[in-house]
C-alpha cells in the first residue's frame, strides 16, 4: 500500500511532466509559426486594413517578421498622397504588437501590447477584440510625437502645422459605418503653429506655446471641452463639436471661445481711435470668437465685436 508521500511525489512527477509536455508543444508552435510565418500575405493584410481605417492614401509596408517570444514586428510603413507618390506623407519606423500575457490570463480572454514609433514619438497601449465581430476595446498614450513627422495631417488639412502631441486616450467599439464608437481623448500640443485658411487681423499663422483640450467621441460626432490655448497673440478657450465626414477636409466646426490679447495681436494696425477703443472693450472683456464650417475652409466670427474687428481689418498702413 502506498504512503502518502509516495502519492505526492508521483503527483508531483506527473505534473513536472504534464507542465513539460505543455512546454515542448507550446515551443513547437511559436517554432514552426516563426519558421512558416507568411511575409507577403501579412503585408497585404496591413496595407488592405490601413487603406480601410486611412482612405485615399497609398500605404506601402516594409520589412514584416515574427519575433520571439510571439512579438510581430513591422518596419518601415510609408503613406502617399495621391498628388505626391515619391515624398512620404507619413513613415512608420516601427509597430511591435504582441500578447499583454499578465492582462489576457487577469482577464480570461486575450489582449495585446502595441508599441508605434514615429520619428521620436511612441505611441503605445493595448489593445483587445471583443466578443462582437469587428469591435475592439483600446487604451494608449502618445508621447512626444513631432507632428511635422506626421506630414498626412497637414497635407489633408491643406495647411501647415507643427507642435508636439502628448495625449492619453481609450475607446471602445467599431469604426465602421454601421457601429458607433465611443472614446475619449485629452491632448496637449506644445510649442506649435497652425497656418490660417483665412488672415485674422492680417496675420496668416497662429503660433501657441500651449493647446489643450479633452474629446469625447461618439460615432462621427465629436465634442470638444475644457479647450485652452496659450498663444504670443493671447490667453483664451474654446469648445463646441466636430461632425467627421468620410472626406477629413468637409467635417464640420462648430467651436466657441474667447481671447485676452496680447499686444502682439494687433501689431499690423496703428493706434488709431478705432484701435483705442478696440482695446478699451477688450480691457473688460475677451474677444469672442466662434469657428465654423469645413476644416478646410474655416470661418471666424468675432460675434459682438464683429463690426469693430471688421473696420480694423479696413484700415490700410
Amino acid at each position: 500500500m502506498r504512503t502518502s508521500t509516495e502519492r505526492g511525489a508521483s503527483s508531483r512527477g506527473r505534473l513536472r511532466r504534464a507542465a513539460g509536455y505543455l512546454l515542448y508543444a507550446l515551443f513547437a508552435v511559436v517554432l514552426s509559426l516563426w519558421l512558416m510565418f507568411p511575409v507577403q500575405s501579412v503585408q497585404r493584410l496591413l496595407q488592405d486594413a490601413l487603406s480601410g481605417i486611412v482612405p485615399g492614401v497609398e500605404w506601402r509596408v516594409g520589412r514584416v517578421e515574427l519575433r520571439l517570444p510571439l512579438i510581430l514586428r513591422v518596419e518601415n510603413v510609408f503613406a502617399f498622397l495621391p498628388a505626391n507618390r515619391e515624398t512620404p506623407a507619413l513613415q512608420v519606423d516601427r509597430l511591435d504588437v504582441g500578447p499583454n500575457w499578465d492582462a489576457s490570463i487577469r482577464n480570461r480572454d486575450l489582449w495585446l501590447n502595441y508599441d508605434l514609433r514615429i520619428g521620436a514619438g511612441v505611441i503605445q497601449g493595448r489593445l483587445r477584440r471583443q466578443p462582437q465581430p469587428g469591435q475592439f476595446t483600446v487604451h494608449g498614450a502618445v508621447q512626444g510625437l513631432p507632428l511635422a513627422a506626421v506630414p498626412l495631417l497637414a497635407g489633408k488639412l491643406g495647411r501647415q502645422l507643427e507642435g508636439t502631441l502628448s495625449a492619453s486616450y481609450e475607446g471602445k467599439g467599431c469604426p465602421g459605418a454601421d457601429h458607433a464608437c465611443l472614446w475619449n481623448m485629452q491632448c496637449k500640443i506644445a510649442s506649435g503653429k497652425l497656418a490660417l485658411a483665412r488672415p485674422m487681423l492680417r496675420h496668416t499663422e497662429l503660433p501657441f506655446s500651449l493647446v489643450s483640450l479633452l474629446v469625447h467621441g461618439k460615432g462621427a460626432e465629436m465634442t470638444i471641452a475644457e479647450g485652452k490655448i496659450d498663444s504670443p497673440l493671447g490667453k483664451g478657450w474654446f469648445n463646441g463639436s466636430v461632425t467627421l465626414a468620410a472626406d477629413p477636409l468637409q467635417s464640420l466646426l462648430k467651436l466657441r471661445g474667447g481671447l485676452h490679447p496680447q499686444p502682439a495681436l494687433f501689431k499690423h494696425f496703428e493706434n488709431t481711435v478705432e484701435l483705442q477703443a478696440v482695446r478699451r472693450e477688450l480691457e473688460k472683456k475677451p474677444l469672442p470668437f466662434s469657428i465654423s464650417g469645413s476644416a478646410v475652409q474655416p470661418g471666424v466670427h468675432f460675434e459682438s465685436m464683429a463690426m469693430q474687428i471688421s473696420t480694423l481689418e479696413k484700415e490700410t498702413r
